[in-house]
């Protein structure tokens, strides 16, 4: 598992502390200024899927 999903999860359990709950998608991560960016450094992009972070490939 590549070291930007890790980050982005636990950027997901900082966000549900915070707020009470899970972000709705990646973006409220960016939003809320816990995270620049929701790609890898590839730019692959990267989705918010229940529990999961995937790669859309």
């Amino acid at each position: 598992m590549s070291l930007t999903i890790e980050l982005l999860k636990t950027q997901v359990v900082a966000y549900e502390i915070e707020h009470n709950k899970r972000p709705t998608s990646l973006n409220d991560l960016q939003t809320e200024n816990y995270v620049k960016s929701v790609t890898c450094p590839d730019g692959t992009s990267l989705t918010l899927n229940g529990d999961e972070i995937t790669r859309d490939e």
